[in-house]
């Protein structure tokens, strides 16, 4: 009984040693850091009127404070943080303060990203605002190749 209780203590012992560790978990932000330049297309929007431009822009990305976060610098002059899953991240809405000249304006700023197939990352976000009683919806997108 001796003998049949330690076969299978050293049995179960070599199964358990050849077992797979489990694999490192991934950090998913790591694709997103760094500087990216590319183009920029604003259409903004208040009651029927609209304006278009277009520009180029430099967006530099950077690990925020938890395992998930980025924060995007550069959007409206200032930082917004991001929820990274996977390839793609959600900018959930958030006040940023613009500063434009001698004004201030206070946006509030929502919106999404992900690589394209084309490996640049699209950037695609809304900026509201409230000047002089009227609301103003700027619709922001983006394609930013990595330097």
């Amino acid at each position: 009984m001796k003998k049949i209780t330690f076969l299978l203590l050293a049995l179960s012992l070599i199964f358990s040693a050849c077992q797979k560790d489990d694999p490192a978990p991934v950090d998913h932000r790591t694709q997103f850091i760094g500087t990216f330049t590319g183009n920029q297309t604003i259409v903004t929007t208040n009651g029927s009127s609209f304006n278009t431009d277009n520009s180029t822009v430099t967006r530099t990305i950077l690990n925020g404070d938890s395992e998930s976060e980025i924060i995007i610098y550069g959007i409206l002059g200032e930082s917004v943080t991001a929820e990274v899953s996977e390839n793609q991240f959600t900018i959930h809405v958030q006040k940023v303060t613009a500063h434009v000249g001698s004004l201030t304006h206070e946006y509030t700023v929502t919106g999404t990203g992900k690589f394209e197939a084309n490996g640049n990352l699209g950037l695609a976000y809304t900026a509201r605002n409230t000047m002089n009683g009227e609301t103003y919806l700027s619709t922001i997108t983006e394609s930013l190749d990595k330097e």
